[in-house]
């Protein structure tokens, strides 16, 4: 695991603190997105286990459609996007 980042330090300290506190932990692809995609990960597979936040999560979900929409969002993103998710 420390392999990683080999050259810097900090990092790699980092990343063992992580393992020492946590069981698991995921890695993500480091493109600018990883913070969001990180964070739905941990959302999603909360819902899995808690039935009532995943209801709670859905119901915010999709009220965050019109929410897009009347932000100037268009028609087309938003529904491309929000049925995707939903599928998920």
């Amino acid at each position: 695991m420390t392999n990683d980042y080999a050259e810097d330090k900090v990092y790699q300290d980092k990343i063992i603190d992580i393992h020492n506190r946590y069981g698991e932990f995921r890695r993500m692809r480091p493109d600018g997105n990883c913070f969001y995609r990180a964070f739905s990960f941990g959302v999603l597979e909360k819902c899995l286990t808690d039935p009532t936040q995943l209801a709670a999560f859905r119901e915010k979900i999709v009220a965050s459609k019109e929410l897009l929409k009347n932000a100037g969002f268009t028609q087309f993103t938003v529904d491309d996007f929000y049925d995707s998710f939903m599928e998920v």
